[in-house]
C-alpha cells in the first residue's frame, strides 16, 4: 500500500490508476471516513484498562486502615 504522501497528485491519470478513484472522490470518501471515526470515538470512548483511579485507591486504603484500627 502506498502512503498518501507518496501518491502522484500532480497527474490525475496516475492517481486514478494507483488508487482506483479520482482524487476528488478519494478526498470526499476520506472526509466522510474521518467524520464517521470521530463520531464513533465520541460514542464509544476507549476505556482506561489498567489505569488506577488515585482517589479510589486512597479511599480503599482508608477503609482498610479504619477496620484495622477498630479491631485493635
Amino acid at each position: 500500500m502506498t502512503p498518501y504522501a507518496q501518491l502522484p497528485t500532480h497527474k490525475p491519470e496516475e492517481f486514478l490508476r494507483t488508487v482506483g478513484l479520482s482524487q476528488e472522490d478519494f478526498l470526499h470518501l476520506n472526509g466522510k471516513l474521518v467524520d464517521y471515526l470521530d463520531e464513533q470515538k465520541a460514542l464509544n470512548p476507549l476505556t482506561r484498562r489498567g489505569r488506577k483511579e488515585p482517589l479510589a485507591d486512597t479511599a480503599r486504603y482508608d477503609s482498610l486502615h479504619d477496620r484495622e484500627v477498630s479491631h485493635v
